[in-house]
Formats: structure tokens, sequence, C-alpha cells
């Protein structure tokens, strides 16, 4: 077997890739927590003040989300899972000023 220098440092190397299943996992993970808490907040006495400082709590917890081209979607995710669900709505731009105020 021939060995190459470069195969040395196989195991430093970065996989451009690795980054992208980090973001995809953050995904599907904030999109379950999302879905958590308005489920959860559904019939609670939870008052729309509340709700916004969990769900910024939420988002805080994903800022590799926060700059990605997932976050549109989310956004539209939250709003409609709150018109479904939740006796709070809110619109994009309020989820938008929630991701601005996270981290």
């Amino acid at each position: 077997m021939v060995h190459f220098p470069e195969d040395e440092n196989d195991n430093d190397a970065h996989d451009p890739y690795e980054d992208d299943d980090d973001e995809f996992a953050d995904v599907e993970s904030l999109i379950g927590n999302i879905k958590e808490l308005i489920i959860n907040s559904n019939g609670s006495d939870l008052t729309s003040t509340s709700f916004r400082q969990d769900l910024h709590q939420v988002l805080n917890k994903y800022p590799l989300v926060k700059n990605s081209p997932f976050r549109a979607s989310i956004n539209e995710l939250i709003v409609s899972e709150c018109e479904k669900r939740s006796a709070v709505t809110l619109g994009e731009s309020a989820v938008d000023k929630l991701w601005e105020e996270a981290r």
C-alpha cells in the first residue's frame, strides 16, 4: 500500500457536510420543541407575554438556525401552528423580533 502524506491529516479534515447535518438536526429539534411548546400552551393560562418569553428561550437554543435559510420556514410554521393550536397568535414580524432578540 502506498502511503500519501495527506492521509495523515484525514482525521483532522473538516467535512463541510457535517455542518449541514448539524443544521438539519437543529432544525428538526427546533420544530419538535416549537410544536411541543404550542401544544402545551393550548388550554393553559399562559399569557401572551409568557408564551413569547418561552418561545424566545426555545429560539435562543438554536443559533445555527437563526441565520440559516430555514428561518423563514420556521417562522411560517410558528405563525401557522399558533393560529391552529394556540390562544396566542403571532405574526411573522413578531417572530422575527424574537429571533433578533436571541443571542
